[in-house]
């Protein structure tokens, strides 16, 4: 019987974490990639109080797990059409809402970050890292 449970492995990326009322960016947990072909950041939020905020997610790559560099366009992957980074952007409305960020490179480690602008109110957000 096939089933996804024993095809996938889940690790945290960022516990949920209320945001100051600033634009200061969360970045998510290392992973590594070792033994896995496929990663996916799954970002979910809560509320999101402020009237205007715009949430940019940027996904980094490294070799050594110490120098990261920005993940190119083409070695990203979204459910939207267009630059995955873009689709992967949250803003003041998305309350509730869940997006995705898939990496098809071949760095060994990845992380993100979450960077709100023009942010004045609190925001809640958690992500995760399903690797395949």
């Amino acid at each position: 019987m096939k089933d996804m449970v024993h095809m996938i492995t889940v690790k945290r990326a960022l516990s949920p974490v209320s945001g100051a009322a600033d634009n200061a960016a969360q970045t998510t947990e290392d992973v590594d990639r070792q033994g896995y072909e496929s990663a996916t950041l799954v970002i979910a939020t809560g509320a999101l109080s402020d009237a205007d905020a715009i949430f940019t997610v940027e996904l980094l790559e490294s070799d050594d797990d110490a120098t990261y560099t920005a993940v190119a366009a083409a070695d990203m992957i979204s459910q939207g059409t267009g630059d995955p980074e873009v689709n992967a952007t949250l803003q003041f409305d998305d309350d509730n809402e869940v997006r995705t960020l898939g990496y098809r490179g071949d760095a060994r480690y990845l992380r993100a970050t979450i960077t709100p602008a023009t942010n004045t109110g609190a925001w809640l957000i958690a992500a995760v890292w399903v690797l395949g």
